[in-house]
């Protein structure tokens, strides 16, 4: 028992670290980048860029685009598309003020992720819905027949198991005895 309370600490404490991390790096690049485009300071910014990109997409923000006509000749046009987190520190009234955006929003997500790591109800959540957080951490539809079969399943044999707990102990050391 201390054991699992021990690696429940673990997680609930590097969650609410990792993230309270994360929110502190936003600010600062926020930082940056303002005084970059009030002031033009910072010309060596561009190196931040690969670390804003990857915390925007720690914090769900994904990338968004801003389509202009570009003339080609003889009276015809093409349309292009210019990413905004590919042109993060371009100084433009179209993109700048999305990026500024994007930071706020990475700031509340860090800020929230901070909140659910010392909420019991999240943690409650997960245990409750163990099958449904597997699913949806390896990419697969969370929302499927599968997962929520999966679930089902593991609510009976989590109440099973909590009703024959010494049964099932002895059947896993049995089992275990024969594969090895």
């Amino acid at each position: 028992m201390i054991y699992i309370l021990a690696i429940l600490f673990f997680i609930i404490t590097y969650k609410y670290s990792s993230n309270f991390y994360y929110l502190k790096r936003v600010i600062f690049l926020h930082g940056k980048f303002l005084k970059y485009i009030e002031k033009g300071e910072d010309k060596h910014i561009i190196e931040y860029s690969t670390e804003v990109k990857t915390l925007f997409s720690k914090s769900k923000i994904s990338d968004r685009s801003l389509s202009y006509m570009e003339p080609v000749g003889m009276g015809y046009t093409k349309e292009r598309r210019i990413n905004f987190l590919e042109n993060i520190f371009v100084i433009s009234t179209e993109i700048t003020p999305t990026i500024n955006q994007f930071f706020v929003e990475s700031k509340g997500f860090f800020k929230y992720q901070m909140k659910q790591a010392l909420n019991p109800l999240y943690w409650i959540d997960i245990a409750i819905f163990l099958p449904k957080y597997l699913f949806k951490y390896l990419d697969f539809n969370e929302n499927s027949r599968t997962s929520k079969l999966l679930n089902i399943l593991y609510w009976v044999v989590s109440i099973l198991n909590f009703i024959f707990e010494e049964e099932v102990r002895l059947i896993i050391k049995l089992m275990l005895n024969d594969i090895f």
